[in-house]
């Protein structure tokens, strides 16, 4: 007892420097994956290739499971990619009640909660659309299946994108587990 303290009095003062040391480095470790501005972490995103045009017979009809949607979600197997990136990359249809779709070539970051849209379905292609960047998923208002398609089917409770095999088997479910219970991670 060089200082004067008891032992007890170093242990407990040991600790605590230990404490807010681990803080730092799992805060900081933790904030590098969902932050691609992050200097030590140079997030790439890969480069866009287009998939093909949808063939309507195989869609995924998908349960997003919000009462009174207007439209039902539909997936193209087909073209669900995850990239070196950690997007996951699909085409959805969105058909309305009265048979109108729209299609979409979109991606989910599941590390970051975020998605963006890179193009649109037209005459018989996709039409790539400006980027407007990566905006985070919310669980209200028109966007919200991408929310549910997240949490219920690509992201597993720790924020990481299931493997391309295992989304397609939780998209053939009649209802993903965990679509409806409260969520972790990011997707709470």
């Amino acid at each position: 007892m060089r200082d004067g303290r008891g032992q007890g009095e170093q242990w407990r003062s040991w600790l605590a420097g230990a404490a807010v040391t681990l803080t730092v480095a799992v805060a900081g470790c933790a904030g590098g994956a969902e932050r691609p501005e992050d200097e030590w972490f140079a997030w790439q995103e890969d480069p866009l290739v287009l998939p093909a045009v949808p063939d309507t017979s195989s869609l995924l009809p998908v349960s997003i499971g919000r009462p009174g949607d207007p439209y039902q979600y539909f997936i193209d197997p087909g073209s669900l990619r995850v990239g070196r990136d950690g997007v996951t990359r699909y085409v959805v249809v969105l058909r309305s009640a009265q048979g109108a779709g729209n299609v979409f070539y979109e991606g989910i970051r599941c590390s970051g909660a975020t998605s963006r849209v890179f193009a649109y379905g037209s005459g018989g292609g996709f039409r790539v659309l400006p980027d407007e960047g990566w905006k985070g998923l919310t669980r209200d208002g028109p966007n919200a299946y991408r929310f549910m398609l997240a949490r219920g089917y690509l992201c597993t409770a720790l924020s990481l994108p299931f493997d391309e095999k295992a989304a397609l088997a939780r998209l053939r479910m009649p209802n993903a587990p965990g679509i409806h219970e409260q969520g972790l991670g990011l997707f709470q």
